[in-house]
Formats: C-alpha cells, structure tokens, sequence
C-alpha cells in the first residue's frame, strides 16, 4: 500500500498535495482511502504491476470469514485500533 501524509496550517490544498505525492504509484480504481486527522492522509493499494514486480501475491481478504478473523484478532491485541479500522471503512460493528 503507499502513503502519504501532509500536514499544512490550512486544510486546504492538503489533500491535493497528498494526491500529487502519489502520482505515477498504486492504483486509486483497486482502493484508495481518505482519512483526514491532525493531518490528511492518502492511502492506496498497491497497481498489479507493482505487486508483480516486487514478487508479492496480493489477496483481498475484506468480506470474508478469514478476514474478518485477522481483524478480531489485531482489534484483540490492540483494541485503540478500532476507530481507526472504522475511519477507513475496513472494520464496523
């Protein structure tokens, strides 16, 4: 997944400038994410020619039963995660 993060006085433009950190990298049509706290942070999957070539097999394992139970487990372990999952989208309840 690539990150990135900024954090200007304003709001304005941070996003933006996030979105042209990460241009030429990843791919926003497979997931991307917008959480906006102290500062603005862009995240998003990896493009299949970049999972290619750094030799990594990608599975999505949202939506189904396994990961929901890597989530339990990581929320478990380190339950202050749990708002941070639900900013995202990947875990609710």
């Amino acid at each position: 997944m690539w990150h990135a993060s900024v954090m200007l006085m304003r709001t304005t433009g941070a996003e933006e400038t996030a979105r042209r950190m990460l241009e030429g990298v990843g791919d926003s049509t497979l997931g991307e994410w917008v959480t906006k706290m102290n500062a603005v942070h862009v995240r998003r999957r990896l493009s299949i020619q970049e999972a290619i070539a750094a030799g990594l097999a990608m599975r999505d394992l949202r939506n189904t039963e396994e990961g929901s139970d890597r989530m339990k487990k990581l929320l478990q372990q380190a339950p202050a995660l749990k708002a941070h999952a639900i900013q995202i989208g990947e875990w609710a309840c």
